[in-house]
């Protein structure tokens, strides 16, 4: 998919006959933003869009800084654990290969 674009969430329902639930938007403009949720009557959800909608959206890795070589223009970085993040998944990577991992206290059926 390209940026931007609005995504109405949910349908009509069978039994209520009501509309969508919720309204996404992606990377548009803030004034779009701002127009749009002041013209529906459910939340808008902005991802990149505008602090005038309802509600954010950021990813995981994009709050915890686990990214390097590129930061999208709406991610804010709280914390950079990318690398604590890497040291992690390579000391799993080394006891998996090793067999260190997983250990008889890590698995069913077995007893200490």
């Amino acid at each position: 998919m390209r940026w931007p674009w609005i995504c109405w969430y949910g349908r009509p329902g069978p039994r209520t006959g009501r509309g969508p639930s919720a309204c996404w938007s992606r990377g548009v403009f803030d004034s779009a933003a701002r127009r749009i949720t002041e013209a529906v009557s459910i939340p808008t959800i902005g991802i990149g869009a505008s602090a005038a909608c309802d509600g954010q959206v950021l990813v995981t890795e994009d709050v915890l800084g686990l990214f390097s070589d590129y930061t999208p223009k709406f991610a804010k970085k709280y914390v950079d654990l990318s690398v604590q993040v890497r040291e992690v998944f390579a000391e799993f990577e080394r006891e998996a290969r090793t067999g260190a991992f997983p250990a008889a206290e890590h698995c069913f059926g077995i007893k200490k």
